[in-house]
C-alpha cells in the first residue's frame, strides 16, 4: 500500500500510487519523494483538469486532498462527499466513465486564487474501510476497538471536560489477520469517578480520510419509586444531523430494545408502548431523553443505554436505574443555588420529646436531641453550615438550613425523627446548580473567542452566524475545566468566515438541564470615514425582540474603553458623559435603533473603535465600528465665495463712502478743485521732472505754471503715478467732484486708497509751512487756487465744461492739486511756463497736464 507522499513499493494484491499536483498560479513548489508531480497552471475562473491516473481492478477508491484537506472522494462506485471541505463544496467532480480504465483526474471548476497549492491523489484497487467502532466500560477500564480495516489505522482518545495527554495515556495494539486486514484495541484508564467524564475514541484511516469517533458516558444512579414516572437524561453530541436513536435495557445479559427513533422519516419503532416513550417536541433537538410511565421496581431496574448514531459517529449514555418500592414516606426534591442558603423540608407529628438527625449516605450531617442541637458526631463538611428551626421543633418542624452550598452538598439526604409514638424517615434529593452568569466575546485575529464561568453542572455551547453559514464551515472548539470548587469554566473559539465584517457571531451557553440560555453576539462593521465637523452616524441596530434592555456606548482609541453614554428602555432615561459631542436618536432608540451621533467630530480626539450594546435578560448584543475622522478640504468653490464675499463688501463699503463723504464735500468745494485732463500723468514726488523723467529740485517761485515740455498738444511723455500721501492730502477735495462718469473714472484710479477730508472753511489760499518748505521733508505743499485762477483756466479751456459736469466733445476729469515744492537755485525755470503766458486750444483727453501752483513766499 502505498504511504501518504512517499515512493509506492509493491505489496501483493494491493494496487496503490499516489500523485501529487500543483495548481500553479504564481510561484512554483515541488514537494520531494513523491511518485510523481504534475505542473499545471489554471487559467482564473476558468476549469481546471489535476490529472491522474492508475491501474485500474475490480474496485476503485480515489481520495483527493489539498495540504490533507479533503477535496474529493470516490468508493463504492460513488461520490462520497460527507468529509469535503466547504471550500470545494460543488466545484469538484471525477470522469466516472474512465475510472474503469484508470483515469483519476479531478475536474476543479471555477478556478480561485486560493485554489493553488500541492494536491494529492490517493488511489487504490483494495478497500478496507472502517465499518464501525466498539466501546465500552469495565471496571476502571474503557475500550475501544474495531477490525478489518487496512491499512493499519491510527486511534486517539480525548475526554469531556477535556483532561490533559499526560493524564489519558493509552495502549493501542494493531494486529493484521491472515487477510492483511488489521484488528486495532485500544484503552485508557478511568480517571477520577466513572460519571466525571465522557470518554471520546477517535479511529482513524492511514490516509485520514477517514474518522470514526465513538463515545461513552456513564451517569450517576438515578433512584425511582415505583409507580412514578421517571425520565433518564440523554443529550446528542452537537451538530449532529440525520441520526438514529435507539434505547436498550439490560437487567441480567443480553440487551433489550426499548424504543428507536430516526431524524430522517421522524419515525419512531416503541418496544415499550405504554411503558417508556420520548418527548417528540425535544427530541429533534437532540434531547433523547426516556421516559418511564409507572415504573415496577424489580421489572425496570437495570441499566438502560442511549445511543445516537450519524454518520461515522456514535455517542452512548449509559445510566444505572434502581426502581425502590412506593414508601409511606414522602420524598422531595430540592434544587438549590451555588453559595446560596438552601432549606431541605423535614416535617412530623409532634408528641413530646423529639430526636431529629439528618444524614447524607449514612454520613452524620446535624442531630438534635435532649432540647438542643448535639454537633460530636457531625462530619466536619458541615461544620458552621447547618441549623434547625429551633422555636418551630415544637409545631413538628425538623427543616435543615444548609447554608453557603457546594457543589459536593448534592446526593440524598435522610430525615429521620423519633417520638414516644412514631418514628419516621423522610428523603430529600438535593441538587446543586451554578446559574449562568454572563458571557463574554470577543475577536482576536481570525478567531472569534467566548466563554463563561462558574458554572455546574458543565454547560454546552452552540454557535450561530447572522446570515447564517453551514455547520461543516463554523466547526468550534470547545473546553470545559472545572475548578477546585467543582464549577467551570468553558471556553469555545470559532474561526472567522470570510471577511471579518460579512457576519454576526452568536454564542450560546445552555445549562445542563436546558433551563437557562445565555446569548452573546458580535458584530464588527465595516470602518468608517468621517469628516472634521461633519456630524457622523455610527449604526447600531438591536436584535429583534428585545425588550427591557440598556443600551451603552463606548470609545476605545489606545487601551482602556471609554463611556460615552448609556440608555435604559425601562426608565427611558439616559446617562449622556459625552454632552454636546454625542447623543441618540430618543424617537428611534426604543424602537431598537442606538445608533450613535457625532457632533462636530475631530480628527484626533474622536477616531477609534466605536462599541455598541445591548443588554436585556440573559442576552447581550455588541457591535464594534473603527471610525476614522479625517480633516475637512477646503473646496475651490468655498475659496471662491470667500473672494465674492470681500467683493461685494468693498463695494458696498466704497458707495457708502461716496454718500456720506464725498458727496457733501462736491458740493461744498466744487468751486476749489483743479482740473486734471487726459489720462497720463506725470510721476511728482515733491519735486518737478525735467524731459528726460528725472527728479531735479526747483526753487520756490510766485506764479501758476505747468510743468514738463509743453506743447499746444500738451505731450508730456513721462507717466504720472501719485504717492498715497498725496493721494491721502490732494484727492478729498476733488474725488467726489466730478460727472458721475468721470467719478467712476476717478474711483478706478485711487483704486481704494484712504481719502482723507480737507479741513472746513479753508477756500482760500493756504498758508506757507516752513516744515513743508524744507528738502526732503515729505509731500508737497498743498494750496487752494483763487477764483481767478479758476477763471483763467476755465478762459484758456474756450468753453469747456466746468467741474462737477462733462461735455459732449471733451471729457474733463478731477484729479488732484499739487504744489511745486522745491527747484534747486542755480537753475531757471525754463520748463515752468506761467499759466497767463499761454493758451490751451485743444484739450486732448489721452493726455494729463498738471497743473503746479508755485507760491508767492512774499
Amino acid at each position: 500500500m502505498c504511504e501518504w507522499m512517499n515512493t509506492c513499493k509493491g505489496n501483493t494484491g494491493i494496487t496503490g500510487s499516489i500523485t501529487s499536483l500543483l495548481i500553479l498560479l504564481s510561484t512554483l513548489q515541488l514537494a520531494e519523494n513523491v511518485t510523481s508531480v504534475s505542473l499545471v497552471t489554471c487559467l482564473y475562473s476558468e476549469d481546471c483538469v489535476l490529472t491522474c491516473s492508475f491501474k485500474p481492478n475490480e474496485e476503485e477508491l480515489v481520495h483527493w486532498y489539498k495540504q490533507q484537506i479533503p477535496v474529493h472522494s470516490y468508493y463504492y462506485d460513488s461520490d462520497q462527499l460527507q468529509l469535503q471541505n466547504g471550500h470545494f463544496n460543488g466545484r469538484t467532480s471525477l470522469f466516472k466513465d474512465q475510472l474503469v480504465h484508470g483515469n483519476a483526474s479531478l475536474l476543479l471548476k471555477r478556478v480561485d486564487v486560493s485554489d493553488e497549492g500541492i494536491y494529492g491523489c490517493y488511489t487504490s484497487t483494495i478497500m478496507a474501510l472502517i465499518q464501525s467502532v466498539r466501546m465500552e466500560m469495565t471496571g476502571e477500564v474503557v475500550s475501544c476497538s474495531s477490525q478489518n480495516i487496512y491499512p493499519a489505522p491510527l486511534v486517539a482518545w480525548s475526554t469531556d471536560p477535556s483532561s490533559g495527554p499526560e493524564t489519558l495515556q493509552n495502549s493501542t495494539v494493531k494486529t493484521p489477520d491472515s487477510k492483511g486486514l488489521y484488528t486495532v484495541e485500544s484503552t485508557v484508564r478511568i480517571l477520577g469517578n466513572v460519571s466525571d467524564h465522557a470518554y471520546f475514541c477517535s479511529v482513524i484511516s492511514a490516509d485520514k480520510a477517514q474518522v470514526w469517533t465513538t463515545s461513552i458516558k456513564q451517569t450517576e444512579e438515578f433512584i425511582g419509586e415505583a409507580g412514578r414516572e421517571l425520565s433518564i437524561p440523554c443529550i446528542a453530541p452537537q451538530n449532529l444531523q440525520n441520526f438514529s436513536l435507539t434505547w436498550t435495557f439490560i437487567r441480567t445479559n443480553d440487551p433489550t430494545l426499548v424504543l428507536s427513533y430516526d431524524s430522517k422519516t421522524r419515525r419512531s419503532s416503541n418496544f415499550w408502548e405504554g411503558q417508556a416513550g420520548l418527548e417528540q417536541d425535544q427530541v429533534l433537538m437532540g434531547d433523547g431523553s426516556l421516559l418511564l410511565h409507572n415504573p415496577e421496581s424489580q421489572e425496570h431496574t437495570g441499566t438502560y443505554t442511549c445511543t445516537f448514531t450519524g454518520f461515522q459517529r456514535r455517542h452512548m449514555v449509559q445510566t444505572q436505574v434502581n426502581i425502590t418500592a412506593r414508601r409511606l414516606t414522602a420524598e422531595a426534591y430540592v434544587t438549590c443555588l451555588f453559595h446560596e442558603d438552601c432549606m431541605l423540608p423535614c416535617s412530623f407529628k409532634p408528641t413530646g420529646a423529639v430526636v431529629i438527625h439528618w444524614y447524607k449516605q449514612q454520613i452524620p450531617v446535624h442531630s438534635y436531641y435532649y432540647n438542643k442541637d448535639q454537633y460530636g458526631l457531625q462530619n466536619k463538611n458541615f461544620n458552621g453550615r447547618t441549623c434547625l428551626f429551633n422555636s418551630q421543633i415544637a409545631h413538628g418542624n425538623a427543616s435543615l438550613l444548609l447554608k453557603r452550598i457546594k457543589v459536593q452538598d448534592k446526593g440524598r439526604y435522610k430525615c429521620y425523627t423519633s417520638t414516644r409514638k412514631r418514628n419516621q424517615e423522610t428523603f430529600v434529593n438535593l441538587g446543586v446548580k451554578a446559574l449562568i452568569q454572563s458571557v463574554r466575546i470577543e475577536m482576536t485575529g481570525e478567531v472569534v473567542s467566548c466563554s463563561s464561568q462558574n458554572i455546574y453542572p458543565a454547560p454546552q455551547v452552540a454557535w450561530t452566524t447572522d446570515p447564517p453559514s453551514g455547520p461543516e464551515t463554523l466547526q468550534n472548539s470547545t473546553i470545559k475545566t472545572p475548578d477546585s470548587k467543582g464549577l467551570y469554566t468553558v471556553e469555545s473559539t470559532v474561526r472567522i468566515v470570510g471577511n471579518v465584517s460579512d457576519h454576526a457571531y452568536f454564542c450560546s451557553v445552555i445549562s445542563a438541564d436546558k433551563v437557562q440560555v445565555w446569548t452573546v453576539s458580535l458584530r464588527q462593521q465595516v470602518e468608517l470615514i468621517g469628516e472634521t465637523g461633519q456630524e457622523l452616524s455610527i449604526p447600531c441596530i438591536a436584535p429583534q425582540n428585545l425588550q427591557n434592555f440598556s443600551l451603552t456606548w463606548t470609545f476605545t482609541r489606545t487601551n482602556d474603553p471609554t463611556l460615552i453614554l448609556s440608555y435604559d428602555s425601562r426608565i427611558r432615561r439616559t446617562s449622556n458623559l459625552w454632552e454636546g459631542r454625542a447623543g441618540l436618536e430618543q424617537d428611534q432608540v426604543l424602537m431598537g435603533n442606538g445608533s450613535l451621533l457625532l457632533h462636530n467630530p475631530e480628527s484626533q480626539e474622536h477616531s477609534g473603535t466605536y462599541t455598541c450594546t445591548f443588554t436585556g435578560f440573559q442576552r447581550r448584543h455588541m457591535v464594534q465600528t473603527q471610525v476614522n475622522i479625517t480633516v475637512t478640504p477646503i473646496v475651490e468653490d468655498e475659496q471662491n465665495s470667500e473672494r465674492s464675499w470681500w467683493g461685494t463688501a468693498a463695494s458696498v463699503a466704497f458707495f457708502v463712502f461716496t454718500v456720506t463723504v464725498a458727496l457733501p464735500r462736491c458740493l461744498r468745494h466744487r468751486d476749489t478743485a483743479i482740473i486734471m485732463i487726459g489720462s497720463t500723468l506725470h510721476q511728482q514726488n515733491g519735486a518737478g521732472l525735467d524731459e528726460t523723467g528725472t527728479n531735479e529740485h526747483r526753487p520756490h517761485s510766485q506764479g501758476l505754471y505747468i510743468s514738463g515740455p509743453h506743447t499746444l498738444e500738451g505731450d508730456i511723455t513721462q507717466p504720472y503715478t501719485p504717492r498715497p500721501d498725496e493721494l491721502a492730502s490732494d484727492v478729498p477735495e476733488t474725488a467726489g467732484c466730478s460727472s458721475p462718469r468721470s467719478q467712476s473714472l476717478l474711483s478706478e484710479e485711487l483704486d481704494g486708497d484712504t481719502i482723507k477730508p480737507q479741513t472746513p472753511g479753508n477756500d482760500g489760499p493756504q498758508p506757507h509751512t516752513p516744515e513743508s518748505d524744507e528738502v526732503g521733508n515729505g509731500g508737497p505743499i498743498l494750496g487752494s487756487y483763487s477764483q481767478d485762477l479758476d477763471a483763467t483756466i476755465s478762459y484758456a479751456q474756450e468753453g469747456m465744461p466746468g467741474p462737477c459736469t462733462s461735455g459732449d466733445d471733451e471729457e474733463v476729469r478731477l484729479h488732484h492739486l499739487q504744489t511745486h515744492e522745491e527747484v534747486p537755485s542755480d537753475q531757471t525755470p525754463d520748463e515752468l511756463i506761467p499759466l497767463d503766458q499761454m493758451t490751451l486750444k485743444v484739450v486732448h483727453t489721452s493726455r494729463t497736464y498738471q497743473v503746479v501752483m508755485h507760491q508767492d513766499l512774499t
